[in-house]
């Protein structure tokens, strides 16, 4: 148990404290065997028969004072409601290397729109992660975009041999009011390209719906009629409004507004305690 408690503690910076709780249990499946740990979710289940029956075991739980695990931000789900999603790959590495990447993901995600009633307003798939301007129905967007992440790493990686996570620890996801701010979501999506320097113009990108909304090619799967609607021009058609929006700069505050940033990280662990006359050692 020392043992244990010593290596809890200086894995924790040596500073904090170590809570051991231990209590018996009979088991007929625990082989008699040398000092191990086998590390459990539950702890960590330690094989020993010196001091008790045999064929007993210890469960010992740990855990350290003053350490509070930070949980995760709750998603929040809004029925109807329009977010900004972006998947990014993992060290934000390429998550498409070829045409058939890009068809391969659009086919699970149209897939799993249809399974939970979602509808795609606009999208950009840029080499190393996506953008969707996406409106959810009952179902929660996770599940959208939960699936539709694991399907595509599960065959991107039946093609191309890796090991690891393709994408992020998780989706980014930005609730945007639909009536007020889906132009500009539309256009700060269909700009992504000419901001990372891929493209002069929106229109020489082909992995976005910016063509789509320019009229050429529609899928059926693409929602434009909210857009068409909220650009409101009666004195010439709705393509042209649009071309003329897409010309114009986003101010600042419209681009604050529909950006999905990542979520700052939260400590896991407080930092380890000085000890009174130990200084670090001089940085050569």
């Amino acid at each position: 148990l020392r043992q244990l408690g010593g290596g809890a503690g200086g894995g924790a910076g040596g500073g904090a404290g170590v809570t051991v709780s231990v209590a018996r249990t009979r088991t007929e499946t625990v082989t008699p065997a040398p000092f191990s740990a086998v590390c459990r979710s539950t702890g960590a289940i330690l094989p020993v028969t010196d001091g008790f029956a045999p064929y007993e075991d210890l469960r010992v739980t740990f855990s350290l004072v003053g350490f509070q695990p930070m949980p995760r931000s709750p998603r929040i789900h809004v029925p109807g409601g329009l977010y900004h999603a972006i998947l990014r790959g993992n060290h934000r590495e390429a998550i498409f290397h070829c045409p058939d990447d890009y068809q391969a993901f659009e086919t699970i995600l149209v897939a799993y729109l249809e399974r939970y009633e979602a509808r795609l307003h606009a999208y950009c798939w840029m080499p190393n992660h996506v953008h969707l301007a996406v409106q959810v129905g009952r179902a929660p967007l996770g599940r959208l975009m939960q699936a539709v992440a694991s399907n595509y790493a599960r065959r991107k990686q039946r093609s191309v041999p890796t090991t690891g996570h393709l994408f992020e620890r998780r989706y980014r996801a930005k609730l945007v009011a639909a009536d007020a701010y889906l132009l500009a979501l539309v256009r700060y999506i269909h700009r992504n390209p000419v901001r990372a320097g891929l493209v002069g113009d929106p229109g020489e990108y082909s992995w976005s719906s910016h063509r789509a909304y320019l009229g050429h090619g529609r899928p059926w799967w693409l929602s434009t009629e909210m857009t068409f609607a909220l650009l409101g021009s009666r004195t010439s058609p709705p393509i042209d409004a649009y071309r003329r929006f897409m010309a114009e700069e986003p101010d600042v505050e419209e681009i604050r507004v529909v950006r999905c940033v990542a979520e700052p990280r939260k400590p896991t662990r407080p930092p380890p305690e000085r000890l009174p006359g130990i200084t670090e050692p001089r940085r050569m």
